[in-house]
């Protein structure tokens, strides 16, 4: 059976319903079930296995545990006071996967023992934390890891093609 994008547009209560009759059709009646979806929490409920595209093509293909694993560890998101300045964390801590104006998210192969190194680091250079959570990967971080670079490159070709189209219209 092939479902596209099963549960798009329901509250809550009747995505759930779907999703459970989607598990009952598989695990019930041995029915196969091919799902595209957007919805990473989706995939990650309902499927053994999980393909991510990017470009028409597979980029990753794997269990929702072995994907997310792939990710590399936990991410800790630190909510800071005020705007820090450009600074480096020592690599020991992990890598600075997003940044706003107030908060940092860090991937890290061990957020418990990445958060007293953390608070030490903003400590030192006095900068005022509000709060520090873990978060696990999840399959959005995946996709992220995947197939963001490649969409960020899409954007850049698609824009340098417009200014391109419109300097020959231009002339």
């Amino acid at each position: 059976m092939l479902l596209d994008e099963p549960s798009i547009g329901l509250d809550p209560s009747s995505k759930k319903q779907v999703w459970k009759n989607i598990k009952q059709l598989n695990q019930e009646f041995g029915v196969t079930i091919l799902i595209t979806t957007h919805d990473m929490s989706e995939a990650d409920e309902l499927c053994d296995r999980i393909a991510i595209m990017s470009e028409g093509k597979i980029a990753i293909l794997g269990t929702p545990e072995e994907l997310k694993r792939d990710v590399g560890g936990d991410i800790v998101t630190v909510n800071l006071a005020s705007t820090p300045p450009i600074m480096t964390l020592p690599k020991e801590i992990g890598n600075v996967i997003h940044s706003d104006e107030k908060s940092i998210q860090i991937l890290t192969t061990n957020g418990e023992e990445a958060i007293p190194l953390i608070a030490d680091f903003f400590r030192g250079h006095e900068i005022k934390v509000e709060s520090i959570s873990i978060n696990k990967a999840n399959l959005d971080d995946v996709f992220m890891k995947y197939a963001k670079r490649r969409l960020g490159d899409e954007m850049y070709k698609a824009t340098r093609r417009t200014r391109r189209d419109f300097v020959r219209r231009a002339r």
